[in-house]
């Protein structure tokens, strides 16, 4: 009867938790959360030969606690042995051993780190794996146990400034935090490189806790980029010395294949007052200044498209000075001080990269009218030199190439000249780049590309 009367009220009580109760206790449950998000190691960027160029790495912050039972029933042991600690430590980590030992009793003797049960003994100092597994080979360390770590996930760049702006960043524990790239081939390939996440549960099993795995985290892409590392250190390492001899305070270079489009290096460079270099900003994508010479050849491109005119075209520079009627100043070529070029064929005024010799041409072909003018801007338009490159790099900023019919556009005589040779339009260097690659590849303009294989 006692046996029956147990059964009974058992299945009684799981009735009423079940049936009666159920929407309550599962509710409850469900609010209940006792699982946490796995994050997946995120995925490296390689150069065109497998080279590392960009990988996670783990960091170790050191801490002790003063608060441990074994360090605290054998405190006066624990000084008297500490001096081992700090030879150890200072062999390894190359540090002074009796300033170290000062600092460890120091902060031992503070209330507060009794309390909080996490003080720094190095500092904010990170170790790499090796490191901390050397300094935790000490016999000290493992008597005492009130030593522990915490591991922090960095993303590095053994390679430094090789195009660091272009391959971009990451937030602070994007690894540990669920955040990801902000800048560069990071961000645009973010979701590639960070995987998939997991997710554990939190289970305590003879009063320790464990995490059980309910999904597998799936570790992110690497990126096989088109870079070149020899490459890239050539034209970083060229880029300092004209930066050196030219007093400049920034530039950029970048260097692209013919055929294919691929970007084998890129470097954007500052130098500050104390001839430290330093990647602060992709001047190669968002440097939105006026490009000069380098833009006569799309002026040439919309003369012999023109058909009125060839390579062997005749322009007469004078001495190197030209004076149009109601100009503020005449246009100079650089040589006008030794007498200028005189009559010259088209192909020889960008051979001499003569101002004279290209914009007087476009102003005889083109005229100098607002209404002719147009059909100007319109070649270069039909060039897409005023078109967003839609690429692999976040940031990049559009040319500003004013056209005589845009609302606002103040025109005048003087604009198309001037605009003939690279002024009053602005283009970053990556759609010049573009277009001089589409000359050299036989007509056939690439869209740069910055990524092989993921």
């Amino acid at each position: 009867l006692l046996f029956f009367g147990v059964v009974i009220w058992v299945a009684f009580g799981l009735y009423k938790i079940i049936v009666v109760e159920g929407d309550f206790w599962r509710s409850h449950a469900t609010a209940k959360n006792d699982t946490i998000t796995v994050y997946p190691p995120r995925g490296n960027i390689y150069d065109c030969n497998r080279n590392l160029l960009v990988s996670s790495l783990p960091k170790y912050r050191v801490f002790v606690d003063f608060g441990a039972d074994k360090l605290c029933k054998n405190e006066a042991q624990f000084k008297h042995d500490i001096d081992s600690l700090c030879i150890h430590a200072s062999r390894i980590l190359n540090i002074d051993r009796n300033r170290l030992r000062s600092r460890i009793l120091d902060e031992m003797s503070k209330p507060k780190n009794r309390r909080n049960r996490r003080c720094e003994i190095f500092g904010s100092s990170e170790l790499d794996h090796p490191t901390k597994n050397a300094l935790f080979g000490s016999k000290f360390i493992s008597d005492y146990n009130c030593f522990y770590t915490e591991k922090r996930i960095k993303r590095e760049k053994p390679f430094a400034t090789l195009s660091s702006r272009t391959l971009g960043g990451v937030y602070q524990d994007a690894e540990t935090e669920g955040k990801g790239g902000n800048s560069g081939l990071e961000l645009y390939y973010n979701e590639e490189l960070k995987g998939k996440t997991g997710v554990s549960r939190k289970q305590r099993i003879r009063n320790r806790n464990y995490l059980v795995s309910i999904t597998e985290p799936e570790e992110g892409c690497d990126l096989i980029t088109t870079f070149d590392v020899k490459m890239m250190d050539i034209v970083e390492s060229e880029l300092k010395s004209v930066m050196i001899k030219d007093g400049t305070d920034h530039a950029c270079a970048v260097v692209m294949d013919v055929k294919t489009g691929e970007i084998k290096a890129m470097s954007n460079l500052k130098m500050n007052s104390s001839g430290e270099f330093y990647d602060e900003e992709n001047y190669v994508m968002t440097s939105l200044t006026e490009p000069g010479s380098t833009f006569k050849v799309a002026s040439v491109v919309a003369l012999l498209e023109s058909g009125r005119v060839d390579t062997s075209y005749k322009i007469d520079t004078g001495e190197g000075i030209w004076q149009l009627p109601n100009w503020n100043k005449p246009m100079r070529d650089h040589n006008h001080h030794k007498g200028g070029y005189g009559e010259i064929s088209l192909a020889k005024a960008i051979w001499y990269s003569s101002n004279i010799g290209i914009s007087k041409p476009v102003t005889e072909v083109f005229g100098l009218s607002r209404d002719s003018s147009k059909k100007f801007v319109d070649r270069l338009y039909s060039m897409k030199l005023n078109e967003k490159l839609d690429l692999e790099i976040p940031g990049v900023v559009k040319p500003n190439i004013p056209h005589p019919t845009d609302k606002g556009v103040k025109w005048s005589g003087m604009s198309l000249p001037w605009m003939s040779i690279g002024y009053g339009v602005q283009v970053p260097p990556i759609y010049t780049l573009t277009f001089y690659n589409g000359l050299a590849n036989n007509g056939k303009m690439i869209k740069p590309v910055f990524v092989r294989t993921i």
